[in-house]
């Protein structure tokens, strides 16, 4: 079977042959993928990107009638024969064109038929989400290609929240502050929301401007900007983050978040990522950097459905994920009605959350530092992390 990139050169003949390549244009079949694809690719530095609502039947019309971009994404979804169907795009496409390929197929030997067989680079099995984007579309898509992690230095945790209000942030810190006091491991807490993130209250420290000039400007990213930014709660825990008014415009620079964790791997043991429930940008970025993902929230039933949904994609991508359950003074749900309903092979932890870590919150303290229900059930989630063995006492 010949690769996408092997067929001969376009004639010059070929009048379309003149016209200015497109760097990148993207065709998918349903909104929910259209809009997370346009929310990753909205950012200013990168320019205006395309993309399109359209069956696969649409796309190859499309294609065949224009000059082929640089980077063309397309959508699979649905086809009885997806094979084949990637065979009829190879007639209507220039060589050298990089093809990315979407669809509902979640199978690792299609995968690897795709990427190993057929040339194509990069397959993102649907839904679709933020994270997956940043870190396997949007390389591709402003020419570049993703960067194989070699995962050194620190490990990076992001706590996100389903929705809002759950608690993420406090769970967030308190991780962050029994991993760095009690384990004593260099770890540093980062607000991945610069506008309304909390991480700095939280911490009780100020929040500073360092973080904004690193994301807005990559290049100056170096370990004297960590260390004036990163604002220190105790010897080992530091917090960088940023309270930016909404008035005031900023320009995120696509890439300064994995150009700031590189940074900061070097310094500190753990990274604490607390992200905000919507991610997108900068939020986006860490999530596709993680090492290992929590995911916050309380036990109604319609949160719980959100996460059974939100893990089995990400269950599919990184097996380092771990569920927090926030249970109110109100509510009596056991241990294993939430062992039952969630996919095997995640961590989680049932954390008791009663008026004492509330208030704890409310004066920027940790709850986690006094002995109780919070404090038991956050120790479960250090040591789920990897921040400590299991046979050495806090």
């Amino acid at each position: 079977m010949n690769k996408l990139s092997d067929r001969p050169s376009m004639s010059l003949k070929d009048p379309t042959s003149i016209v200015e390549r497109e760097k990148f244009l993207g065709f998918v079949s349903d909104q929910n993928s259209l809009a997370c694809i346009r929310t990753v690719l909205s950012h200013p530095a990168i320019g205006p990107m395309r993309v399109k609502l359209s069956s696969f039947e649409e796309t190859l019309a499309a294609l065949g009638a224009m000059r082929s971009p640089r980077t063309v994404l397309v959508d699979i979804s649905g086809e009885d024969q997806p094979l084949s169907a990637l065979m009829r795009l190879e007639q209507v496409i220039e060589p050298g064109t990089r093809v990315l390929v979407t669809g509902d197929v979640h199978s690792v030997a299609f995968y690897r038929t795709l990427t190993r067989n057929l040339g194509i680079r990069e397959y993102l099995p649907k839904p679709l989400d933020p994270a997956q984007l940043a870190r396997d579309l949007l390389p591709w898509a402003t020419g570049d290609e993703p960067r194989v992690e070699a995962h050194r230095g620190g490990s990076l945790i992001a706590v996100r929240g389903l929705a809002g209000g759950v608690g993420a942030s406090t769970v967030a810190a308190n991780l962050a502050w029994l991993i760095g006091v009690e384990t004593r491991r260099h770890t540093v807490l980062l607000d991945g929301d610069l506008l309304a993130g909390s991480a700095a209250l939280a911490a009780n420290v100020a929040p500073s401007s360092g973080l904004r000039s690193a994301l807005e400007t990559p290049d100056r990213i170096d370990p004297l900007l960590i260390e004036r930014s990163a604002q220190a709660a105790s010897d080992r825990l530091h917090v960088l983050a940023a309270e930016e008014p909404y008035t005031e415009k900023w320009s995120y620079h696509p890439g300064a978040g994995r150009a700031l964790v590189e940074a900061l791997r070097q310094r500190y043991n753990f990274i604490i990522a607390d992200l905000p429930c919507r991610v997108f940008g900068f939020a986006a970025e860490l999530l596709g950097l993680a090492n290992q993902s929590v995911f916050v929230t309380d036990l109604s039933p319609r949160s719980v459905s959100a996460m059974q949904a939100v893990l089995t994609d990400d269950q599919a991508r990184s097996a380092a994920t771990h569920v927090a359950f926030i249970r109110r003074p109100h509510q009596r749900v056991s241990r294993a009605s939430i062992e039952n309903a969630l996919p095997i092979g995640l961590g989680r932890a049932l954390i008791d959350w009663d008026k004492s870590v509330r208030i704890a919150s409310d004066l920027g303290s940790f709850a986690s530092a006094k002995k109780g229900p919070f404090r038991t059930a956050m120790l479960d989630l250090v040591k789920s992390v990897g921040a400590i063995m299991e046979t050495n006492p806090l």
